[in-house]
């Protein structure tokens, strides 16, 4: 009976995602690909040198005719740019957002869940939204202790193969 239902809820998947529009499939290779980049980058020893390519990788994957809206909760030093959410945003930017977890060798990235917003769109309009959650876990010392657990909240909406929006916030376990 377990099997029965497994191969029905996979049948019904396939048909559903065959019956999806091509900028939805092209979405699916985009948030793919944005998964790798972070996995590759963001796992075990993490360096100066993978920082600096995040950032890189992450400021050129911004829409054409678009800035990337970055939230960032982790940096005061960068607040300033999150008050006007018109503010530029450019590549060093993102590396230092991120430069929290330079020189951590324990670094491990958590996909937590893939939203899938395709459904709530209008089939007309052809939106193919998807927000990736992470949960890029790290230890670190500060006025918790020493080596305390912490990780950051990431999070990545990816619309018609274009990044629209980056949110991350560290969290103290």
């Amino acid at each position: 009976m377990k099997k029965l239902f497994v191969f029905i809820a996979v049948f019904i998947s396939s048909i559903s995602f065959a019956q999806r529009d091509e900028n939805d499939r092209k979405n699916i290779i985009k948030y793919n690909q944005v998964n790798d980049t972070i996995t590759k980058l963001l796992t075990g020893s993490v360096s100066e040198k993978d920082i600096i390519n995040l950032g890189n990788y992450l400021y050129h994957q911004k829409p054409k005719n678009d800035e990337i809206q970055f939230i960032s909760l982790i940096n005061p030093a960068l607040t300033k740019l999150n008050e006007d959410p018109n503010q530029k945003v450019d590549n060093h930017y993102f590396a230092e957002s991120f430069r929290i977890l330079v020189g951590k060798t324990n670094v491990k990235v958590e996909l937590t869940m893939i939203e899938d917003y395709y459904p709530v769109f209008d089939p007309k309009e052809k939106v193919s939204y998807y927000i990736l959650n992470y949960k890029i876990h790290f230890k670190d010392n500060n006025s918790f202790g020493t080596n305390v657990d912490n990780y950051i909240d990431f999070n990545v909406c990816v619309c018609n193969s274009d990044i629209l929006t980056l949110m991350h916030q560290i969290r103290y376990i």
